[in-house]
């Protein structure tokens, strides 16, 4: 098995501006602030302004063993999206 050493998005990516992957909310960051950080990245989602938006989530026991993960496609505003895809 080989681990990827440049991500597929950057390596595999299309004619200029077809994928963009955002890992990361910029602003202010308080640890428990839910509401604050909901908004956040709401306001960045929105901010791009995209056709669909992809929303994905995985987890392993120990960082590598039983693992899954999903992706849910959405369309519309970050605030209340419509699922495409799951």
């Amino acid at each position: 098995m080989s681990l990827l050493q440049i991500p597929p998005w950057i390596s595999r990516a299309g004619p200029a501006g077809s994928w963009c992957v955002y890992t990361d909310i910029q602003g202010n960051r308080r640890d428990g602030d839910y509401e604050v950080l909901k908004n956040e990245t709401l306001k960045c989602i929105e901010s791009h302004k995209t056709v669909l938006t992809l929303y994905t989530d995985g987890s392993a026991s120990d960082g590598t063993f039983n693992g899954g993960a999903a992706m849910v496609i959405t369309s519309g505003p970050a605030d209340s999206p419509t699922i495409v895809d799951v």
